[in-house]
């Protein structure tokens, strides 16, 4: 997939390239009771002072049973700007349990250099129940 905003202010005295470009690939491959993903995305927003986000997907799942699942997800984004490159690192975990029209799941996730602040840390775990009438 391809995207572009156009947002340059041209015809006014600050013309700047203010456009967004983003573009996003992805691969999907499942036997039987195994599925792994990988995605890779950029987004490109110019401007006085450009910012380039770079960012990798890696997913992989497994159905243990056809009512309980467990999978992995990470998330790999580096922001450049003004010569400056931040990493940011994302990986959870997730479990889900299924009986008729309930779902129960647990995820528990973890960030390093969260919202691409050098050295904050996030971790966030949740346990969800849904129930379909």
């Amino acid at each position: 997939g391809y995207a572009q905003l156009d947002k340059s202010a041209e015809g006014t005295a600050n013309a700047d390239d203010l456009d967004i470009h983003e573009g996003t690939m992805y691969a999907k491959y499942s036997v039987g009771a195994l599925s792994v993903g990988v995605q890779r995305g950029v987004v490109n927003q110019a401007g006085a002072n450009d910012v380039l986000f770079d960012n990798t997907y890696l997913g992989i799942s497994y159905a243990i049973s056809d009512n309980l699942s467990v999978s992995y997800n990470e998330i790999e984004s580096r922001k450049s700007q003004e010569n400056t490159d931040i990493d940011q690192d994302m990986d959870s975990i997730s479990v889900s349990y299924t009986m008729g029209g309930m779902t129960i799941g647990i995820l528990d996730a973890d960030a390093d250099n969260a919202a691409y602040s050098v050295g904050r840390k996030q971790s966030a775990r949740s346990v969800s129940l849904s129930v379909a009438f």
